[in-house]
């Protein structure tokens, strides 16, 4: 019998972007996964995170699906935004950078998890 990954094991892979050993990978397929990803602007983030998540074995439409939204450049659009992500019901929003997307997040769900994504050098 097959072994699905945790919910909380798939946010920590966004969070820290560590290639992950290659039997959890394979017991990813037995679940999808419902992304949201909110950004103040752009959409480059967005293609890195799916880039990566690629690279960890999850395909977009397969096991993963990407809701994407992104205020251009609009602040005062990132609570409207936010609710609507939430009514997707994802396993976890991940915010571009800065604060005003975390807050908008974070304000629009007390039970979704959020990720905000760092960069270390």
């Amino acid at each position: 019998m097959a072994v699905g990954i945790g919910r909380r094991q798939f946010i920590s892979a966004l969070g820290s972007a560590a290639a992950w050993p290659l039997a959890a990978r394979a017991q990813t397929a037995a679940k999808s996964y419902r992304v949201a990803y909110l950004v103040l602007l752009g959409d480059q983030d967005a293609v890195i995170v799916k880039q990566r998540l690629d690279e960890l074995g999850y395909t977009e439409g397969k096991n993963f699906i990407f809701d994407f939204r992104s205020a251009e450049g609009q602040p005062e659009r990132l609570p409207r935004l936010a609710a609507e992500l939430v009514k997707t019901d994802p396993d976890v929003i991940v915010t571009g950078f800065g604060t005003e997307t975390a807050k908008a997040a974070q304000a629009a769900t007390a039970t979704i998890p959020t990720q905000t994504p760092c960069l270390l050098s």
